[in-house]
C-alpha cells in the first residue's frame, strides 16, 4: 500500500494509513512493550464470537499472559525471553526475522504520516540487535525516503524547520553525507506536511 501512495494512487493513501496503525502501535502504543512488536500471533479477543479488544494494552496483556508484570525492555523481560536488553524478539538478528518483516511496513507509515510512526521508528532502529542486511537478504533493508520534516519539533512544518535544515546541513535520508538526495527528501517530507 506504501508503494501505491509513492506511485501517486491517493486513493491507496486511506489505506495505508490504516493499515500502517497496527505495526506502529506495537512500538508505541501504551501497554504494549516494543520488544513484542513483531510476534507471529496476537490475540485480539477471546473467542470468535467476542467482540476485538478496544486497545493495544489489552492485546498485549492477552498475547503474552507470562510476561505480566515485567517491566518493558528491563533485564527482567530480556532474561524471561532469553534475549538480551532491547533486544526484540522473533529472531531479531536474522534477515528473515519477524523485526525484518515488520521494517517495510513501519517505513511505509512513516511516509504515510501515520500518528508515531515516526516515534516507533526511532524505537525500531535503536534496538540492540540488529540483522546484517549487507551479507544477505537485503530485501527487508527498507527504509523510509523521509523522516519527519519538523525539525524544531513545535508541531508543525514551517519556514523554521527549512532554516534548520540547511544550517545544520542535516543527513536526512541517513546516507553518510548531505547532498542532493538530502534535499530532495526533505522537500518530499515538507511537502507532504508529515510531521
Amino acid at each position: 500500500m506504501g508503494y501505491l501512495t509513492d506511485l501517486g494512487f491517493d486513493n491507496a493513501q486511506p489505506v495505508a494509513a490504516w493499515k500502517g496503525v497496527f505495526p506502529a502501535s506495537r512500538m508505541t502504543a501504551a501497554g504494549y512493550c516494543w520488544i513484542m512488536g513483531a510476534p507471529y500471533f496476537v490475540r485480539i479477543r477471546d473467542s470468535d464470537s467476542d467482540p476485538e479488544y478496544t486497545d493495544f494494552a489489552t492485546v498485549y496483556d492477552e498475547s503474552f499472559t507470562t510476561l505480566a508484570g515485567l517491566e518493558c525492555a528491563s533485564q527482567e523481560l530480556a532474561d524471561a525471553l532469553g534475549l538480551s536488553v532491547g533486544q526484540m524478539d522473533g529472531y531479531s538478528s536474522s534477515v528473515q526475522g519477524y523485526p525484518s518483516y515488520m521494517q517495510p511496513a513501519l517505513a511505509a507509515a512513516v511516509q504515510n504520516c501515520v500518528p508515531n510512526a515516526a516515534q516507533a521508528w526511532e524505537v525500531f532502529m535503536n534496538r540492540t540487535v540488529q540483522p546484517d542486511y549487507g551479507l544477505i537478504g537485503p530485501e527487508f533493508a527498507i527504509v523510509p525516503r523521509f523522516d519527519r520534516a519538523d525539525l524544531d519539533e513545535n508541531g508543525s512544518v514551517n519556514f523554521f524547520d527549512v532554516s534548520i535544515f540547511i544550517n545544520d546541513r542535516i543527513d536526512f535520508n541517513h546516507d553518510g553525507s548531505f547532498n542532493f538526495f538530502d534535499v530532495s527528501a526533505f522537500l518530499a517530507a515538507f511537502a507532504q506536511g508529515c510531521p
